[in-house]
């Protein structure tokens, strides 16, 4: 019998009775923007879904949108530990895979207005499972962190994303996010990269009208809780 068949992973190394699943692209990642992207005037992305080279500088941005739409990208990996085969670039660059190695990203991306805010999100394969974040989250110079988090999409990849409020408004943004140095031995697949300019804060703050409703229903609780007279 063979033992690959049961696996789950479309690539596979069979050495002799062992077989070694290699984590795959498993197809494209689906990012979600930020609410009312679309109508930012200000708001802008670039996104990466594409490794051209194992290290060093990625290109452009081929994913652009927004009405700020970026004026120029690029994106670096930096090899920290060294990369063991089969890592590296998998299905023509779809996924790069970090296998016993780690890796470093430094994202840039140019706006043609400033933007006050900015969500930089990433994408992990999920074949074993929802995988760990980056041990090193996404920062970006002069900013401020508002909070993280992850969603899945449709395509087993666990999306995580940090978003920023800038210093002051401004057209260029650099992002750093990955592994620790050596001697850290990572197996994480990322599948794309997104960074997001906006003129909103991401995590939008509770209204004034929802503060209120939500006083106005406690003094109705307040007034339907049963009155207790008191001992004489």
């Amino acid at each position: 019998m063979n033992l690959s068949i049961l696996l789950p992973s479309p690539l596979r190394i069979v050495l002799g009775l062992a077989t070694v699943s290699i984590p795959c692209a498993l197809g494209a990642t689906s990012f979600v923007p930020v609410p009312s992207f679309d109508s930012d005037p200000r708001g802008g992305a670039a996104e990466w879904d594409i490794f051209t080279a194992a290290s060093g500088p990625q290109g452009a941005s081929p994913i652009t949108s927004g009405l700020n739409v970026p004026t120029s990208s690029d994106m670096t990996i930096d090899v920290l530990a060294a990369i063991a085969s089969p890592g590296g670039l998998i299905a023509g660059g779809d996924t790069y895979y970090s296998h016993s190695g780690a890796y470093a990203f430094s994202v840039d991306v140019a706006f043609a207005q400033g933007v006050d805010f900015a969500r930089v999100s990433y994408a992990l394969v999920g074949a074993q499972g929802a995988p760990e974040p980056f041990p090193v989250a996404p920062e970006i110079v002069a900013a401020t962190s508002l909070g993280s988090g992850s969603y899945n999409d449709a395509n087993n990849n666990t999306i995580f994303y940090t978003d920023f409020e800038l210093a002051s408004s401004q057209t260029e943004i650099t992002a750093t996010f990955g592994d620790t140095p050596a001697p850290f031995m990572s197996f994480r697949s990322i599948n794309g990269v997104r960074v997001e300019g906006l003129s909103a804060n991401p995590i939008p703050e509770p209204s004034s009208a929802l503060l209120a409703m939500l006083g106005i229903a406690a003094v109705g609780l307040n007034r339907r809780r049963p009155q207790v007279s008191p001992l004489r």
